[in-house]
């Protein structure tokens, strides 16, 4: 099956630096959630106004699903975003609905090389099967080459970086960097955090976090600046990258036929 989580995973770059996932069912709309996307928002200089919006467009999603190579980027989004009428994209920019609730966004050569992935069936590669798992099961999460550790990630046998958080009434985090082999001490400690406790298990070393809303609002500056930083942001850029919604065409009443050669068609 290639349509894992809600998410069509044909989309995905089988050799992408980085994957990353959203799961918003049922947590869109909780404090937690969106205490971090106010704040995250008002680190970026935006305005309450703005911030307001990606609330608002947040509420209409389901799933975002991120996919990154060379700085090209492709998302797969559902949810109720696709049942409304979009403005055109900025240039540069493409969008394309799949169905009735999945839009596919991004670059415009990202977006045509998804939609070229997607004419094909066959197993999916390991590294987005990898992703179709964890996009079940938490609420954010990615999967990284070793560059989004930092610095200290050149010149190490740092394999790849996955990264789990679940958003209940708490904020929980895994951040895990998987090593070719087991690593030294020394090198093991260039990965420490003091804003989790690490432990090594066989070739992963794992950094774990827990903390409630008020600890995460203190402590977000130095979140972003470590391995959530980068898939964060990412949440924030995929909701501002919406199309906005044209309000001067009328909402659809009527049910549509999707994935005609000429378009979307309502049926009369």
């Amino acid at each position: 099956m290639v349509v894992l989580g809600g998410i069509d995973w044909r989309f995905a770059d089988p050799n992408a630096d980085l994957l990353i996932g959203f799961n918003f069912s049922g947590v869109a709309t909780s404090p937690l959630t969106r205490g971090v996307i106010v704040q995250l928002g008002a680190q970026q200089g935006l305005s309450a106004a703005e911030i307001d919006e990606i609330v608002d467009r947040i509420g209409d999603i389901d799933q975002v699903a991120i996919s990154v190579r060379n700085n090209q980027t492709v998302a797969l989004i559902t949810g109720h975003v696709a049942e409304t009428p979009m403005q055109a994209p900025e240039a540069g920019v493409k969008f394309v609905q799949l169905s009735a609730n999945a839009i596919l966004m991004g670059h415009t050569e990202a977006v045509n090389w998804a939609q070229f992935r997607m004419n094909f069936n066959g197993d999916l590669p390991e590294l987005v099967q990898q992703a179709a798992a964890r996009q079940r099961s938490s609420e954010l999460w990615a999967i990284a080459a070793p560059g989004l550790a930092g610095p200290q990630a050149y010149n190490s046998p740092l394999r790849r970086i996955y990264l789990t958080v679940w958003l209940r009434e708490r904020l929980i985090s895994d951040v895990a960097f998987e090593f070719n082999g087991v690593p030294s001490q020394a090198m093991l400690s260039k990965f420490k955090s003091d804003l989790g406790t690490t432990t090594l298990e066989g070739n992963t070393a794992h950094i774990r976090m827990s903390m409630e809303s008020s600890e995460l609002n203190q402590k977000l500056a130095q979140i972003r600046a470590g391995a959530l930083g980068q898939p964060l942001a990412a949440l924030i850029e995929a909701a501002r990258s919406l199309p906005a919604k044209d309000t001067s065409v009328p909402k659809r009443t009527k049910p549509v036929i999707y994935g005609l050669d000429d378009g979307p068609r309502e049926v009369h």
